[in-house]
């Protein structure tokens, strides 16, 4: 699967349960890019079959060459990919729930669903809530968005 030391191996929780808990995928895709432009990454994208336009989409881009998708494999299959891997950036979704269950430093970003219920279990976890909001305020009632910039700042800060 290319996991090499060589390379920032990261889990990438591209889908989620719903679309409002889904961080634009374009904005991924430009994360990607400055991730990658930056530490020589590898990025497995978390999704399953009902989620191949956001795979195809990623897949298509000119970060693609640098991905593999898990939408045709079970969880069983990418459990020993995940536990290889030592990041994981990700919406609020099971995939980084078990990331993080597995070792991996993970960047959460909560759109729609309350931190405080789902996030604040490990140490290892890091948060981010749409613009105005805070951990104590985002509920799944929060309709917002999180910039790309204070998302690729904070996983600037996870990598490093």
């Amino acid at each position: 699967y290319d996991i090499t030391n060589e390379t920032k191996n990261i889990i990438c929780g591209i889908s989620a349960s719903g679309p409002t808990k889904r961080w634009p995928i374009n904005n991924y895709i430009t994360l990607f890019e400055n991730l990658n432009s930056k530490f020589n990454c590898r990025f497995f994208l978390a999704g399953g079959p009902s989620d191949e336009n956001l795979i195809k989409k990623v897949m298509d881009s000119s970060i693609g060459k640098k991905c593999m998708s898990f939408s045709a494999m079970t969880i069983a299959q990418t459990m020993p990919i995940i536990s290889a891997c030592n990041y994981c950036i990700s919406n609020d979704t099971g995939f980084a729930h078990l990331a993080n269950g597995l070792g991996c430093k993970t960047l959460i970003l909560f759109i729609d669903s309350p931190p405080t219920a789902y996030g604040l279990y490990n140490k290892n976890i890091s948060i981010l809530v749409p613009e105005g909001e805070t951990i104590e305020t985002t509920t799944h009632d929060t309709l917002g968005t999180i910039s790309l910039e204070k998302v690729l700042n904070k996983a600037f800060e996870l990598i490093n």
